[in-house]
């Protein structure tokens, strides 16, 4: 059960299924144990191994989550990229068509009136 053995305390982690296992064996074995405790010992350990199952399966779909997550997180930054770049085309365009008109203004002039941030080295990612 987690024993250490130069202590003999336990160091904290709990029994696994296996720890219990043994220690039904060796109280067995020793006959130190009723028939009626043995078994309570063996219906833990098979509940402990259910919830390790379960726990590992936890941990493989939490991985599973983390990994679609990250990329998402890719995905999220190409879109964002894609985004900006629409914007900047945009805004020069509306920038001849404002030049057409006799009306002078700057690509970065128009961005910033509409609160895109396309045309800065770091954007923010506004919306």
């Amino acid at each position: 059960m987690n024993i250490d053995p130069h202590t003999g305390k336990n160091y904290g982690l709990p029994p696994t299924a296996d720890d219990v296992r043994n220690y039904a064996a060796e109280v067995d074995d020793r006959d130190e144990a009723t028939q009626e405790q043995l078994d309570m010992l063996r219906l833990v350990a098979d509940r402990l191994e259910q919830l390790e199952r379960e726990r590992d399966e936890m941990q493989r779909e939490l991985r599973k989550a983390e990994t679609e997550c990250s990329m998402l997180r890719v995905e999220c930054g190409v879109i964002a990229a894609e985004r900006d770049e629409a914007r900047k085309e945009y805004c020069m365009a509306q920038s001849h068509v404002d030049e057409e008109y006799g009306k002078t203004t700057l690509p970065e002039e128009i961005a910033e009136e509409r609160g895109w941030d396309c045309f800065n080295k770091n954007p923010t990612g506004n919306a």
